[in-house]
């Protein structure tokens, strides 16, 4: 009884398509993993964890003794038998919580594993309680073992994937911290002069706009 969740973070998180939102779906947000890796430990399921942020994955290693594919990788391999390595592992798992992921669909194909995603695992209500539990003292969102990117990225996510559940003071308090930690970024910037305006202070909302015209950055918006 294994189950596989695929975080599928790279270019999504670090790279260029972390001016959008657009990918969103292909990932398994790492605010919802206490929630996921504790109900499966429950039911006796052992958990192995597919990541290339391997540091941030460290944090669920200490608390709960999970497993890391990136640990029991040859240190030799590159980048395309890393690759092929975590398909066939991860085919060998019952079940694999993943989202729209060629990785995580190939791997289901080949072992004919159970593929779920951790909207139909979780409720609105479990997740809302998950990510605002990140955020705390001992929170993965908190930890110094996440990448600050992942953070900023981990946020945007939740706005923007459940975004009927925080109030647009919230949204607007969650997005200022996501330029705080990701200051180049200006989809958060678009995002967050959007939320201005809902809120009628388009002072504030014309102010952000304007840094974003004046912005060296303007080749990371995307449409």
């Amino acid at each position: 009884k294994v189950l596989g969740i695929h975080l599928r973070t790279g270019d999504i998180v670090h790279g260029k398509y972390r001016y959008l939102d657009r990918y969103y779906s292909k990932v398994v947000p790492f605010y919802v993993l206490d929630a996921l890796i504790m109900r499966y430990s429950e039911l006796g399921y052992d958990v192995v964890l597919f990541s290339q942020d391997n540091e941030a994955c460290k944090y669920f290693k200490n608390k709960h003794g999970v497993i890391l594919s990136n640990d029991l990788i040859e240190d030799n391999y590159d980048d395309i038998q890393r690759a092929i390595f975590d398909i066939v592992l991860m085919s060998r798992c019952v079940e694999i919580v993943g989202g729209n992921s060629g990785f995580a669909i190939t791997a289901s194909w080949i072992g004919n594993s159970k593929i779920l995603k951790y909207t139909e695992l979780l409720s609105k209500e479990e997740v809302k309680f998950a990510f605002m539990d990140s955020l705390e003292g001992q929170g993965v969102l908190s930890s110094s073992f996440t990448p600050p990117l992942l953070k900023s990225f981990s946020i945007s996510h939740y706005l923007q994937s459940f975004r009927d559940m925080t109030s647009l003071l919230e949204r607007i308090d969650f997005l200022e911290k996501c330029i705080e930690i990701d200051p180049t970024n200006n989809f958060y910037r678009l995002l967050l002069a959007l939320d201005f305006y809902k809120e009628n202070d388009f002072e504030k909302a014309d102010e952000m706009l304007l840094e974003v015209i004046d912005s060296k950055e303007l080749t990371n918006i995307y449409w």
